[in-house]
């Protein structure tokens, strides 16, 4: 039978501002909080009701899928129509509103406020914000006529108004000149000049007396930046009671602690058992060269290069090795056989070793098969410290080793700035998707969304028409599948080029 708890209780304490008491509802969809009137809100209500940890994990990780999309819109550059289509489409599937069925406005009150408790801890809060804002955004242009606007302002505590006939006539002239002596055709809010300055520079509202007359379509960015302070204040607030919330709900705090880094692509622990086997020890010197991220490549070198990794590095690459098909007979031999070039077999079976290998691979402990890391993961974990070698260089790195690394692979001087530019953002996953593009010249990358490293391999090895390689073939492959025609930032077969990972390469600073 699926448990129960209280969302009230912990949910309340994510809000804006305390809320007066109120007596709980016969039913739970006469909660102002799920008022069609307000079908486009700020979400200043939290919702006050009980309900199963099922339907609880159920809307969040449909809301994140949402979020999860639109960023991955973003990568891909998409804009105007096309970036509208993708989220009506995602929407529709996982989050639909609908001013006639309060059910699709239950589900995005809930898991708003779900992931904004899950979203609070201030590394997680950018992306939340980010997608937030643009989830916004984009109902503002396609539920307009669903929206009421006045009931909109009042119901989310905003002071806008809209321009009245008297006050339009007083600025008409101006407006005139912005529109082509068609501002009669639009309709304006007035707005105080500090909200409208990221308007200024697009030089296409009108300032008089303090006052900015902003167009409706312009007024959705007056309204997102709002709902971005609004928001950042209120996850400041949440991180305050997640401690107490995490003590006295017990059963829902591991699905918060993992919502923020929840990976909703392949499963690659499943997809590993279907690969089992397809990999061999002899042959990783090759993929590595091939087709490896650069985390992995760099914890494929540290490997050969010390012949041993901390054990934040044995549990990314191993996982990691698992997921492209090495079986756990043959990562036993792969470790061992490196392991042995600097410890004897006494000290590799005390150190528990081939126990933590077994382990990985669900046949220690609680017999549970572990993922391959996503990058999330690997972005949001330890950075590495003295002498280890996991985590993600565009995430890890100093600006010299990225650059280094990235150097050693053939990468133009140009498109490591670029690179840098991207990794200066916080866009660490641009950078890796732009990386592979560089390392892969002439590859239909268009749709191309990287969030986890086994999928950069895979999409490697579709690049160079392989999907098992051959031990026998290693060699012949790594060069026989490049492309004849180069790129300017990259050579033919970047990935593969001579000192890749010199054995003298410097230690990865944290930044």
């Amino acid at each position: 039978r699926a448990s129960k708890f209280k969302v009230m209780e912990f949910i309340n304490s994510v809000g804006i501002a305390p809320l007066p008491k109120q007596k709980k509802a016969k039913h739970v969809l006469t909660h102002p909080a799920f008022d069609v009137k307000n079908l486009i809100s700020f979400y200043h209500i939290p919702p006050t009701e009980d309900m199963n940890l099922e339907e609880f994990e159920h809307f969040a990780i449909d809301r994140l899928k949402v979020l999860k999309e639109i960023d991955a819109a973003k990568i891909k550059g998409l804009k105007g129509a096309d970036f509208d289509n993708r989220l009506r489409m995602v929407t529709k599937q996982f989050l639909p509103l609908d001013s006639k069925d309060q059910e699709t406005l239950r589900k995005d009150v809930i898991s708003h406020f779900i992931l904004r408790l899950a979203f609070c801890r201030p590394n997680d809060r950018k992306f939340f914000i980010d997608q937030e804002v643009a989830l916004l955004q984009f109902r503002l242009r396609h539920h307009s006529s669903d929206v009421n606007m006045d009931a909109f302002l009042k119901a989310n505590h905003l002071s806008y108004s809209m321009t009245t006939p008297a006050r339009f006539a007083e600025v008409k002239s101006d407006l005139d000149d912005l529109y082509n002596n068609r501002s009669s055709d639009h309709q304006f809010y007035e707005v105080p000049f500090e909200q409208a300055c990221s308007l200024l520079s697009h030089r296409s509202i009108v300032l008089r007396g303090g006052v900015a007359f902003v167009s409706q379509d312009q007024f959705s960015t007056i309204l997102a930046g709002r709902f971005r302070t609004h928001l950042s204040e209120a996850l400041t607030l949440a991180v305050r009671v997640q401690t107490t919330i995490a003590n006295q709900f017990d059963s829902i705090s591991p699905i918060l602690d993992h919502l923020s880094t929840q990976y909703l692509g392949t499963n690659y622990a499943v997809d590993a058992t279907k690969r089992e086997g397809q990999v061999h020890p002899g042959q990783i010197d090759m993929l590595a060269k091939r087709s490896f991220p650069l985390c992995m490549k760099n914890l494929h070198s540290k490997l050969r290069d010390a012949h041993h990794l901390k054990h934040q590095g044995r549990l990314q690459y191993g996982l990691f090795l698992k997921g492209i098909g090495l079986n756990m007979e043959d990562a036993l031999l792969f470790w061992r056989e490196e392991f042995m070039k600097v410890m004897d077999g006494k000290t590799w079976e005390s150190k528990g070793y081939p126990y933590s290998i077994r382990h990985n691979y669900g046949m220690e402990g609680k017999k549970a098969s572990y993922s391959p890391y996503s990058c999330l993961k690997i972005i949001m974990g330890p950075p590495p410290g003295n002498g280890e070698a996991h985590g993600c260089p565009f995430r890890h790195y100093d600006a010299d080793h990225l650059k280094y690394q990235l150097s050693s692979q053939g990468i133009s001087p140009q498109a490591i700035s670029d690179l840098n530019t991207m990794v200066k953002g916080g866009h660490y996953q641009v950078a890796c998707r732009r990386h592979w593009e560089l390392t892969h010249p002439n590859a239909a990358s268009k749709d191309l969304t990287l969030n986890h490293p086994n999928q950069y391999f895979d999409e490697s090895e579709k690049y160079y028409g392989s999907s098992t390689p051959s031990t026998d073939a290693s060699n012949a492959n790594a060069s026989s599948n490049a492309p004849s025609n180069g790129a300017s930032d990259a050579t033919s077969n970047g990935a593969q080029k001579d000192g890749v990972n010199p054995p003298s390469e410097p230690e990865p600073m944290v930044m």
